[in-house]
């Protein structure tokens, strides 16, 4: 291992063991939308207040809701217009993956430029899992968006101290090494740090785990396994992912009965529609 790699791991283990690691915190506004959604005794008119806050969320919200993934049959233009139609789970899952984004920019250039592209990767199998998530009944599509944004996040802080060591001489490669080493571990720790369910906190331990079969019923992390092997597609890294049809995940999902090139041309076909979702979340 590269010595930058090594102080880089061991620097970050050592503050992990012994629990004084920088973890990101959930944006402000996005923790106070998630407790007021979560709250019974809050009402609808509670909740479009506290996201008036920030008048270019609404803006976007009411976009989501005005495009073609929820239009019904009279735009809306209002705030709490828009929280009715998406309804109250939707809601909170936008608007958590929407506000991540400005969130984490990191000030260093390079490390910015790093993480605007992990942002595009984890927004195409976000937007690809809600594909995936709409066509499977039970699956809710914007859960599916967010467990896709979330399933990198572990990279966050790997990119945080990476910057504090000096960045500056370091070939991309190596800290795309600690980033694989420790992304799984310091992604369910924010996540639970963050109280997100258990279900979702898991994910990033376990969203590379190709061969993961899990239980019977289908669940978010088998949405995000087979929208990861779908988004390398194409790709350079497409040899780094074992075949769709050895996936058990894909396996499970319906659209697995069409055969995995059939399915691969369900999503070719639902280009626009990813193309939306992503362009939704600022890509």
């Amino acid at each position: 291992m590269d010595s930058f790699a090594r102080r880089l791991s061991e620097r970050i283990s050592e503050e992990y063991h012994a629990d004084t690691i920088a973890l990101p915190t959930l944006p402000e506004l996005a923790a106070r939308i998630r407790a007021a959604i979560n709250d019974p005794g809050k009402n609808l008119g509670d909740i479009a207040r506290i996201v008036q806050l920030d008048p270019s969320l609404v803006g976007r919200l009411i976009r989501i809701a005005n495009s073609p993934l929820h239009r019904g049959r009279v735009e809306v233009d209002s705030c709490r217009a828009a929280i009715t139609r998406l309804g109250l789970d939707a809601t909170r899952s936008l608007v958590t993956g929407l506000l991540l984004h400005a969130a984490f920019r990191p000030a260093q250039p390079r490390l910015r430029q790093r993480y605007e592209l992990l942002w595009r990767h984890s927004s195409h199998v976000a937007a690809i899992a809600y594909v995936l998530a709409r066509l499977t009944p039970g699956m809710q599509p914007e859960q599916a968006l967010l467990a896709g944004l979330v399933h990198d996040i572990g990279a966050l802080p790997v990119l945080h101290y990476a910057a504090e060591l000096g960045v500056e001489q370091q070939a991309d490669a190596v800290i795309d090494d600690v980033v694989r080493q420790l992304r799984g571990q310091l992604g369910y720790s924010i996540l639970r740090k963050w109280r997100f369910p258990e279900n979702v906190a898991l994910i990033p331990l376990h969203a590379e785990d190709w061969m993961r079969a899990g239980g019977e019923e289908i669940d978010y992390l088998d949405v995000v396994i087979v929208a990861q092997v779908h988004s390398y597609f194409g790709s350079s890294g497409q040899g780094q992912v074992p075949r769709l049809c050895d996936v058990p995940a894909f396996k499970k999902l319906p659209i697995s009965s069409l055969g995995p090139d059939t399915s691969v041309e369900v999503l070719v076909e639902a280009k626009e529609e990813i193309r939306e979702v992503m362009s939704m979340l600022g890509v």
